[in-house]
């Protein structure tokens, strides 16, 4: 036996990567490994019994025996009470109790035995995560579960309902808690016998019930940092107006991050939201119209903004783009849309060098002129009508190297996605940037730490000197995706080289 596997941390990082069977079968070598790697199989457990087929229970004698090496526990559709009795946990941080699995709505019994497992193990729980399709009503005794857990930190609730007469006490058993998520919830009308959650950081609210105000729940978390709204059709909307209100008369003096997947926002309210928040650190506004005024106001937090998602916006137009990238230097997570090359050409160098991972759709086609419609003065780029057609194949070379030098600009670049569009009328991908050596590929050698690597669109036209350059200048490629090349025999060879270089090759397939 080698010398390394006598030590604890080695035998450790490597029973990480092992299987319950292989996990068993080194708990068996000898006594010292017994001790590491039985540690390792009791961490996390899984009680799950929906039938005869469908159950991986462990025996109530090894799990007596070894219950207190527990960390993480999850009951899924287990309806055995002996196993929803247990106790004595002392390990136990994180409970996940599920009812997806079950063929029956589950009964009040269930919804006690749950409470009766969060209570055994009130001092030790941080994180309990409870999930049913149901509908079950939340109990008196529910409640008074959560709030005897002096340790927890986060509480997941989906699928339960809340009756008016618990709203309080199940309100009331949250206050001390940091982050709290409500999935499918619906939320009671606010009652003056409620108190405020005065310790809740993040509030994260996905398919709420339509039918009350959320507002008047979330003003009465003072210390919210992070406000988290997804919604769908038929659920609650976000309430947009009176949030902006609140906002500009000084609510959440502390709110730093806004994720509003799913929430249609215009310029206008984005940006006067914008202007509320006093430090910016994350903003996902996904479908929203991210115009002039919302850049405009996300400006004075150019400093502070780590994470912008601004996937399908539909008024984030090629200037504002450019803007962004040339403005926003403390930028780690972009995602964007559509930018000509020509606003980058035009543009000033790009700031966010601490960017680390970017998604961003380059258009190598024709400039339009409608790219700078109804677009603030401040952000328009010239709106000279040379086209692509005017320019001489030495000169589009020169703005397409000149655009890969903004890119290599970026050295901490982790992931690297570059999207396409699908032209419906002409039935092709929009024009991308050409990955090969003659275009300009080598002038991103500086991505020394680019992980992943992603294009849509059009099939390149590498070759095998593309392949091999990739995989001796980005040491740390790991996942490349994307067509490499039109012809299959050249892209099955490429894609042998790049795995014997250990980087893993998924291909895009062709719309039709």
């Amino acid at each position: 036996m080698h010398a390394a596997l006598h030590l604890e941390e080695v035998r450790v990082a490597i029973g990480k990567l092992l299987n319950p069977d292989s996990l068993i079968a080194c708990a068996c070598c000898c006594r010292e490994w017994h001790d590491s790697f039985i540690r390792l199989l009791w961490h996390s457990v899984v009680f799950r019994k929906t039938g005869a087929r469908i159950s991986t229970l462990p025996p109530l004698a090894l799990l007596e025996r070894h219950k207190h090496l527990i960390q993480y526990l999850t009951v899924n559709g287990c309806n055995v009470p002996v196993y929803l009795s247990l106790q004595g946990c002392s390990l136990l941080t994180n409970l996940t109790l599920q009812g997806r699995l079950f063929r029956q709505s589950p009964s009040e019994d269930w919804l006690h035995y749950w409470t009766l497992l969060i209570s055994n193990h009130s001092s030790t729980l941080q994180t309990i995560n409870v999930h049913c399709i149901s509908g079950a009503n939340v109990s008196g005794g529910f409640c008074s579960a959560i709030a005897s857990c002096c340790r927890l930190e986060a509480l997941h609730l989906e699928g339960l309902l809340v009756p008016q007469v618990r709203g309080a006490e199940l309100w009331d058993a949250c206050r001390n808690i940091k982050t709290l998520t409500l999935c499918g919830m619906q939320f009671p009308k606010w009652d003056n016998t409620f108190v405020g959650v005065s310790r809740l950081r993040r509030l994260i609210v996905k398919s709420p019930i339509s039918g009350v105000n959320g507002l008047e729940w979330i003003q009465h978390c003072p210390e919210l940092r992070s406000l988290h709204w997804q919604g769908y059709e038929q659920a609650l909307q976000f309430p947009r107006k009176q949030f902006v209100q609140a906002l500009v008369c000084g609510a959440w003096p502390h709110l730093e991050e806004l994720h509003m997947d799913d929430t249609a926002w215009c310029d206008e309210s984005l940006g006067t939201a914008l202007e509320g928040i006093r430090s910016l650190v994350t903003l996902r506004a996904t479908i929203s119209s991210f115009g002039p005024l919302s850049m405009r106001a996300i400006e004075k937090h150019s400093s502070t903004v780590v994470t912008l998602d601004l996937t399908n916006c539909l008024m984030l137009k090629g200037p504002i783009i450019q803007k962004i990238l040339s403005s926003m230097t403390a930028l780690k997570y972009l995602s964007v849309g559509r930018i000509g090359y020509m606003d980058v050409v035009r543009g000033s160098p790009w700031a966010s060098v601490n960017l680390q991972e970017l998604t961003i759709n380059i258009d190598m086609s024709s400039p339009r002129l409608s790219e700078h419609e109804d677009l603030d003065s401040s952000y328009q780029s010239d709106k000279s009508k040379t086209t692509l057609n005017d320019l001489d194949s030495s000169a589009f070379t020169t703005h397409q190297k000149l655009v890969y030098s903004r890119i290599a600009s970026l050295t901490k670049l982790r992931v690297l996605h570059l999207k396409s569009f699908w032209l419906t009328g002409e039935g092709i991908w929009s024009p991308t940037l050409d990955l090969t050596l003659s275009a300009g590929l080598d002038y991103l050698s500086p991505l020394k730490e680019l992980w992943s690597f992603s294009f849509m669109g059009n099939p390149q036209k590498m070759g095998m000197e593309e392949i091999e350059w990739m995989a001796q200048n980005w040491p740390r490629l790991a996942k490349l995706t994307g067509r490499l090349s039109t012809d299959p025999d050249t892209y099955y060879e490429m894609k042998r080289l790049l795995n014997s270089h250990r980087i893993q090759v998924f291909d895009i397939p062709i719309r039709i």
